[in-house]
């Protein structure tokens, strides 16, 4: 779901320099930060209970960080660093 956030950045609201690859690859050869493979469904379930946006995209990439035992979560998104004691940035 990060990715597809970083491409609704880039190609839709113009926010973001690089496209989605570019800062993957950023990530992971400047920060060893990889974009997990965990499975769907299961993020699915947990965003059910995330009420605190109404953001889906912050939903699930909450909730995906959540259901890796609580992963560092790289944002600068100030909401989600009040709801996500594992932001960082």
């Amino acid at each position: 779901m990060v990715v597809v956030e970083f491409g609704y950045l880039y190609y839709e609201l113009g926010r973001i320099v690089l496209t989605p690859q570019q800062v993957v690859y950023k990530l992971s050869t400047e920060l060893q930060c990889i974009v997990c493979d965990y499975p769907f469904p299961i993020i699915a379930e947990i965003a059910l209970g995330e009420t605190w946006t109404r953001d889906p995209f912050d939903r699930l990439i909450v909730s995906h960080a959540k259901a890796n035992g609580r992963a560092g979560l790289v944002t600068r998104d100030e909401l989600i660093a009040e709801h996500y004691a594992s932001a960082i940035w």
